[in-house]
């Protein structure tokens, strides 16, 4: 069965139908030639729109783009929502751990943040080239995290950068 789509302010909204339900995978509307939204079925592997014959949406919308895959570059879609395939949302990064989410056991609600009980403060930290970079200790958390984003912004070109909310007195 092949995918039904519809085309909205320049980006294409392709039908992916999963389990009963209905998935919308994006992509521009000038990479719909490249993903043969006709003559392919798109399905879901894991979150991301794909076709039987194991090519990926984001990897076709790359292809033949300014952003080529070379080896250990992966594809990393910018939001973490794996079927917005849009160029905008695409980039190639060395690692994708860079922009995850939090983990389960993250207590501090902010990436890159621990509280120490023994100093009572908060220490922020980030991981360059596999060095555990430490980038000092604060007396508010989100003091700690914003030192973390800063951080992203020099030394990861911006991926994994937080929002961190005002402090309201």
């Amino acid at each position: 069965m092949k995918n039904s789509y519809y085309i909205k302010d320049d980006v294409a909204y392709i039908e992916i139908v999963s389990k009963g339900q209905i998935f919308l995978a994006t992509v521009d509307e000038a990479d719909l030639d490249k993903i043969q939204v006709g003559d392919k079925t798109w399905w879901l592997c894991g979150g991301y729109a794909r076709t039987h014959d194991g090519i990926w949406m984001h990897s076709l919308v790359l292809k033949g783009n300014i952003m080529r895959h070379r080896p250990g570059i992966k594809p990393d879609h910018i939001d973490r929502y794996k079927l917005n395939n849009c160029r905008s949302n695409l980039r190639l990064t060395q690692h994708n751990a860079k922009n995850t989410g939090l983990r389960k056991d993250n207590k501090t609600g902010l990436k890159g943040v621990q509280f120490y009980k023994a100093t009572g403060k908060y220490r922020a930290r980030i991981m360059i080239d596999g060095i555990d970079k430490s980038l000092g200790h604060f007396d508010c958390k989100y003091e700690a995290g914003r030192a973390y984003t800063r951080a992203c912004l020099k030394y990861h070109n911006g991926i994994g950068v937080q929002r961190i909310p005002i402090k309201l007195k």
